[in-house]
């Protein structure tokens, strides 16, 4: 409900781990909404629902894990 049609996340790592180079490596196609922007342990983005899928998808997250359609 923080904005409808959107999934809207955060994301942190362990001191050391660079969660923007994770983010930014899973070569996501590019489309609507915005990800992978912050600092070294902290990060999230915007996204509507389908490419949320694929981010999860992208991550090795089953596609019972993801919004459904």
């Amino acid at each position: 409900g923080y904005m409808p049609g959107r999934v809207n996340f955060s994301a942190r790592s362990a001191p050391g781990v660079s969660v923007l180079a994770y983010l930014r490596g899973l070569d996501l196609p590019p489309g609507e909404g915005a990800f992978g922007l912050g600092h070294d342990q902290a990060s999230g983005g915007s996204l509507p629902p389908d490419r949320w899928n694929a981010l999860l998808e992208r991550m090795g997250f089953p596609p019972t894990v993801g919004v459904k359609l």
